[in-house]
C-alpha cells in the first residue's frame, strides 16, 4: 500500500514538472512568420485593444492589467 502511494505521488510530481516546463517554452500571443506573411493580425497584444475595430458603440471594452 505504501509503495502504491509513493508511485502515485511521484507520478503527480513528474507530470506537474513536465506541464510547467512545456508552458515556459510557448511564446505568448505571437504570430509565426507564415501567419504574418498570410496577413494575420493579432487582435489582442496583451496590453491594449489597438488592433480592434469597434463598430457602432464607442465605449464597452477596456483592458486593465493585461486582461
Amino acid at each position: 500500500m505504501q509503495r502504491e502511494w509513493l508511485t502515485v505521488a511521484l507520478s503527480v510530481v513528474v507530470a506537474t514538472a513536465i506541464a510547467c516546463a512545456q508552458r515556459e517554452q510557448q511564446p505568448i500571443n505571437q504570430l509565426t512568420v507564415e501567419e504574418k506573411a498570410d496577413g494575420f493580425v493579432l487582435l489582442f497584444n496583451g496590453r491594449d485593444l489597438s488592433n480592434w475595430v469597434v463598430m457602432g458603440k464607442r465605449d464597452g471594452w477596456t483592458v486593465k492589467d493585461g486582461v
